[in-house]
């Protein structure tokens, strides 16, 4: 059965196909980005009866609708990444972007972008929502901090952690009206390192109504970014369910499996590590700078099967991990490795930063990097 291959081009408003008409001529149509576009552009793909290809490039977000659509209604579609087709012979346009795509795609010139399986792309989209929202109650503990010291409290000098025990206490403390340092110090926890004479001396200040005002507005987003996370929390367990169905999770362990653990302050308000062993048949954990979240981070990126990589090097190329090997004139030009937004190279260059006291073989590779 002969293929018929479609270029798309997906912006925020039109959808420009462009396919190989009679006669060999190359056809064009225009269709609205709406949900009624897209059944048109499927209904219009549909009359042909033949095995159609298409391929469109994975920039922005646009692609994403359009994509999922096309596959749930059994079309071969291929993402291709837009620096394999930018070379766009002429003046570019969009029925010119779609129509390089579909003539590069016929002679077969373009790979598929690696794009993991539906469940797995479930589970990335609520693991990179909860990264939001933590980058998010960041700012709001900055705005808190912001609050106390423009009311010259010390309290970031006195407490490690203001949205600990000790310092949410002390907070709402004042926001409830208390202002004698004395009685706030006495919510010290018995862990804290500094007295509570060196607490109360850190929380005399002075308290203006508009800086109390923005502290109460900084605990209330904290507060409810805090809800948010724990709601998405309930969605990554139930998605992992979906991929274990057996496995009865029990609440988080205090105590750790091993010497070496990293400290979160954000840290998945369930048992994930019975989830991963299951999911995986081995403890990821054991791997020094990897921790039960950045397990979950890197196979929410890239899935479970790693056959998609014929080797650990195209796997690391993939990640944008490897030197630059440009050569030109038998000179080596560009050994540092190229930019990359690839979320899963992120978690394990954190994890490689995180390894580097924790006194083990891999310390020493990084020290010695």
């Amino acid at each position: 059965m002969e293929r018929f291959c479609v270029g798309v081009d997906v912006s925020s408003r039109t959808m420009d196909i462009a396919y190989r008409g009679p006669k060999g001529r190359t056809v064009g149509q225009v269709f609205e980005n709406t949900r009624a576009g897209q059944r048109a552009l499927i209904k219009h793909l549909k009359k042909h009866r033949r095995s159609i290809r298409v391929v469109m490039e994975s920039t922005g977000i646009y692609w994403i609708a359009l994509f999922e659509v096309l596959e749930e209604r059994g079309f071969d579609v291929k993402l291709v990444d837009a620096h394999q087709a930018r070379q766009v012979p002429g003046r570019k346009t969009d029925v010119k972007d779609c129509q390089w795509l579909q003539e590069l795609h016929t002679y077969g010139l373009l790979r598929g972008a690696f794009r993991p399986e539906d469940e797995v792309c479930v589970l990335r989209s609520y693991l990179r929502q909860r990264s939001m929202l933590v980058a998010m109650a960041s700012r709001a503990v900055q705005h808190m901090q912001k609050a106390l010291e423009q009311m010259h409290l010390k309290l970031t000098e006195v407490v490690s952690d203001i949205t600990g025990k000790t310092g949410m206490t002390i907070i709402r403390a004042i926001l409830t009206g208390e202002r004698d340092p004395q009685v706030l110090a006495t919510s010290r926890d018995k862990r804290c390192k500094h007295d509570q004479g060196t607490i109360a001396k850190a929380l005399t200040g002075h308290w203006r109504a508009e800086h109390l005002f923005a502290l109460q507005q900084a605990v209330d987003q904290h507060d409810f970014i805090a809800q948010q996370l724990r709601a998405c929390d309930g969605q990554i367990e139930g998605c992992l369910q979906a991929f274990v169905p057996d496995v009865e999770a029990a609440s988080p362990q205090s105590t750790p499996g091993r010497l070496w653990r990293s400290s979160r302050s954000n840290p998945l308000s369930f048992d994930v590590q019975t989830y991963l062993n299951t999911m995986t048949g081995v403890d990821l954990t054991q791997i020094d700078g990897i921790d039960s979240l950045t397990a979950l981070k890197v196979i929410s990126e890239i899935g479970l099967d790693m056959t998609r990589w014929p080797t650990s090097k195209h796997f690391a190329s993939w990640l944008g991990l490897c030197p630059g090997n440009k050569v030109s004139g038998g000179k080596r030009y560009r050994i540092r490795s190229k930019p990359s937004a690839n979320r899963a190279a992120t978690a394990l260059r954190l994890a490689a930063q995180g390894v580097a006291n924790s006194h083990s073989a891999l310390d020493l590779l990084y020290l010695s990097a």
